[in-house]
This record gives C-alpha cells, sequence and structure tokens, in this order.
C-alpha cells in the first residue's frame, strides 16, 4: 500500500505541473480547493472545465495501511462526476476500510460574490462491502461480546446518499460548507460462528446468512475552513457517518450511524498544489467505536477554458 500512496503522489505531482502550464489570462478564476477532499460535498463547481485530484496515506495506522484519493471531473459549472477511494462504513472494530464510491452533483446555483452555491448530489458504492472478523479481531478489540459467544462473524454492506450541499466564502477568512440528505443502508450478515444460542437456526458450518435488511437514516456534515493567510487554512469539519455494529443482545449485525470529524491544515505551495495534515476521528458512540486516525495527503486542481 505505500507503493499504491508514491504512485498517487507522483500523478499529482505531474498533474500540478500541467495545470502550471494551463494556468494563463483566459483560466477561470480558481474557486478554491475543497475544505476536504476525503468527506463532503464541500466546494462550489468552477466554471469551464476542471478536475480535482487528491491523495492521502495514513503513515501510522497499522489496521487499514490504506492509500485513499479522489477524483473530480466538473463540466461547464454545472455537473461534477467523481470516484472516490474512501471509508464509506465503519466496521465493529473501528476499520475504516476503503471502498470505490461513485458521484454525481449538479449544480444548480453558481456561487456569485458572497452567497453560496447550491448543488444536489447523489453518491454509491460500486458493490457492497464485504468483512470477515475472526476470533484474534473480536478478541482484542470486541473482547466482551467474544466472551459471550461470538467466534466470528461477516456481513456485507453498502450505502447511497442523496442530498442538498451549500459552499460559500463569508469572507476573505472564513469559509463554510453544509449538507442535508437522506442516507439508505443495506446490510446482510453472512455465515457467522458462535458458541451460544443467537435464536436463529444453525448447521454444522455455523449460523446461515440472513437475510438482507435496509434503514433509512439522515445524513448531514458541515465544515468551517479558516484563512489566516493566502497559503494556508485550517479546517474543522463533522459529518454523519454509518457503522456496522454488533447489537449487545442479540449477537447479531446490525446498521448504526455515527460520526467522523476532521480538523487539520493545508498548505498551498507556489505551483498548483496543496499539502495537507488531517487528524481524523471516528465514533458510533460516546462508549463504542472510538477511533481516530492521522492522514497526509496532497491535493492539485487543473482549470481548463
Amino acid at each position: 500500500m505505500k507503493r499504491q500512496a508514491a504512485v498517487l503522489a507522483t500523478i499529482l505531482m505531474v498533474i500540478s505541473r500541467i495545470a502550471t502550464a494551463q494556468s494563463t489570462a483566459d483560466t477561470p478564476a480558481k474557486q478554491g480547493l475543497p475544505v476536504s477532499p476525503f468527506i463532503g460535498q464541500d466546494t462550489s463547481i468552477p466554471e469551464g472545465y476542471s478536475m480535482r485530484l487528491s491523495a492521502a496515506y495514513s503513515p501510522y495506522d497499522r489496521k487499514t495501511n490504506f492509500a485513499y484519493g479522489n477524483i473530480a471531473i466538473g463540466i461547464a459549472g454545472l455537473l461534477e462526476a467523481t470516484i472516490r477511494h474512501e471509508g464509506a462504513i465503519g466496521s465493529p472494530t473501528g476499520l475504516l476500510e476503503p471502498a470505490t464510491l461513485f458521484g454525481l452533483r449538479l449544480q444548480i446555483v453558481p456561487q456569485r460574490e458572497r452567497f453560496p452555491a447550491v448543488s444536489v448530489f447523489l453518491n454509491t458504492m460500486s458493490e457492497a462491502q464485504s468483512n470477515y472478523l475472526g476470533g484474534n479481531d473480536l478478541s482484542l478489540s470486541l473482547p466482551d461480546l467474544f466472551q459471550r459467544g461470538v467466534k466470528s462473524i461477516t456481513f456485507e454492506a453498502r450505502t447511497t446518499v442523496a442530498g442538498v450541499a451549500l459552499a460559500t466564502r463569508l469572507n476573505d477568512v472564513v469559509s463554510f460548507s453544509a449538507s442535508l440528505g437522506g442516507r439508505e443502508m443495506v446490510w446482510r450478515q453472512g455465515w457467522s460462528d458462535y458458541s451460544v444460542n443467537t435464536g436463529i437456526p444453525s448447521t454444522p458450518n455455523g449460523t446461515p446468512p440472513t437475510p438482507e435488511r435496509s434503514r433509512l437514516r439522515l445524513d448531514w456534515s458541515a465544515s468551517v475552513s479558516l484563512h489566516p493567510l493566502d497559503q494556508l487554512a485550517v479546517i474543522g469539519e463533522v459529518g454523519s457517518l454509518p457503522f456496522i455494529d454488533i447489537d449487545p443482545s442479540s449477537l447479531l449485525i446490525e446498521a448504526r450511524q455515527g460520526l467522523v470529524g476532521t480538523i487539520g491544515v493545508r498548505y498551498s505551495l507556489p505551483i498548483p498544489l496543496s499539502v495537507e495534515l488531517y487528524d481524523r476521528w471516528y465514533s458510533e458512540t460516546r462508549e463504542r467505536t472510538n477511533y481516530h486516525q492521522v492522514r497526509i495527503g496532497l491535493s492539485t486542481e487543473v482549470l481548463f477554458q
């Protein structure tokens, strides 16, 4: 995965040089990089044609050791298509493994002066995310549930989000963005092994898969970016994030809603390239699944007439 992160960083460096060559007097005015390249619908779509790329890596995260990325293509200040390699669903052990997500966003009101840009969006996973939690995972991360009889458990889950987003720059120092919509969670428990009776008929191979279930929840996010210097941004962001958990009463897989937060800084280099340092935390409740992750990232933006 370190090689994957290095490749992503190299691609961003090449793109940034292309962006420098593209910068002419006729290039549309830059709207600014997203407040955070990792979550949210947090920027206006620039006029003309644009391509935004970001890559990040968590060097101290022993659980994931994954690279994360985001590619967004903007068309005529109206439509944006995105492909994200990002953690979309938290697991019972706190792991936020990245999945491929596709997104479409239609900007219905462009940003003018201090008035916000307003857009509608749809984000969905390309396929269900599968996960297996064995005895070592459960005994270390969820010892109470392991002692109560959960020996191994598998599940599949996917999520789709649709809603409305706005982004605005309140003044030369403060930017604000927010989104509000609905989230559908679809999940199913697969073959699992228990040492107790869970009420589900079992076979010699364990407990068979349960029927697929779904749930609708409110989805939201809000972010603030402070720009004390033109090259420097201090970022804070919080939003909702789905979690798959093991219900402590039934010992079965259950979908829940949690929080994801981001605190970080972004420094813009003289070339169209930004270096970013983020601390992201995930939490289902105050008592369960508290986990944080430090990320180092790069972002760039190419604007075409």
